[in-house]
């Protein structure tokens, strides 16, 4: 069966259980398909129907019921087979599903980023997640509290988005803090870099959330407030203290004395 990793067969729902459900191919084949990677949406496990009920979709899997899979796993010493649930979407007008159009979930927000930053261009971007991170996500167990977002090898990527480890995701679940990459268009990529070079620019992740059944990042091109501010600043208190130097030295020549002080610039003090 390991030949035929990657190939799509359509089967019937043989088993429900809390971990997943398990499919029958026309051949007689048997495998199952885990809850932990249906990414669509949080299936809850009704026991009293023997089904899995989507939270969000209200979207069911029960026994008897018609499904389209694909091969990922066959272990040939225990004789199991792993397939994956291909979910049909019925898909309307641009940017609209059966459901209508599709209705953004906020997930997470970085309140520090827009108080440290000034804002400038925003996007928004896919993320590269597994099932279990997605589970996480629903539940709002996401932090983008000491995130950043950096460019490596012409690929962007999160840093320090902390998800929590999904409760019924054992050995599934990924390290929280692990780098994820971001999908942004190639075009896009090169728009950033060459904006990011001008000095004090930085990327900056805003916000995270649901649009649909999908995870989007909104990220943003930024400069440090303290940057902005520091400038003039310094540039002021450099105009003060050539004026106090001004006023001494005029005070010299016309008393050929020095007023007291702690510090002077002056050599023959």
């Amino acid at each position: 069966m390991r030949r035929h990793i990657g190939d799509i067969y359509e089967g019937v729902i043989s088993g429900v259980t809390a971990y997943g459900f398990y499919v029958e191919l026309t051949n007689t084949v048997e495998g199952l398909v885990r809850a932990a990677n249906l990414d669509d949406d949080y299936y809850i496990y009704d026991q009293e129907h023997y089904q899995l009920v989507g939270e969000m979709t209200g979207r069911t899997f029960s026994i008897g019921q018609s499904v389209s899979v694909v091969v990922v796993d066959a272990d040939t010493l225990t004789k199991q087979i792993e397939f994956y649930s291909i979910i049909q979407r019925k898909i309307g007008r641009k940017g609209e599903t059966r459901h209508g159009k599709r209705k953004s979930k906020l997930i997470a927000n970085n309140k520090k980023a827009f108080h440290d930053y000034f804002i400038e261009d925003t996007w928004e971007a896919g993320i590269a997640l597994v099932g279990t991170e997605v589970k996480s996500l629903r539940m709002g167990k996401c932090s983008l509290k000491e995130s950043f977002i950096q460019i490596h090898k012409g690929e962007v990527f999160i840093y320090n988005m902390h998800i929590s480890p999904y409760e019924k995701g054992n050995i599934f679940n990924k390290d929280p803090l692990r780098p994820r990459k971001l999908l942004v268009h190639r075009y896009e990529i090169n728009k950033i870099v060459g904006k990011i070079d001008q000095k004090g620019y930085t990327l900056v992740p805003l916000q995270i959330y649901f649009k649909g059944s999908l995870v989007k990042v909104e990220f943003a091109l930024a400069k440090g407030k303290s940057f902005m501010i520091s400038v003039p600043i310094l540039q002021r208190r450099t105009q003060e203290e050539r004026l106090n130097e001004n006023l001494r030295y005029q005070i010299y020549i016309k008393h050929k004395k020095a007023p007291a002080c702690k510090k002077t610039s002056w050599s023959f003090f």
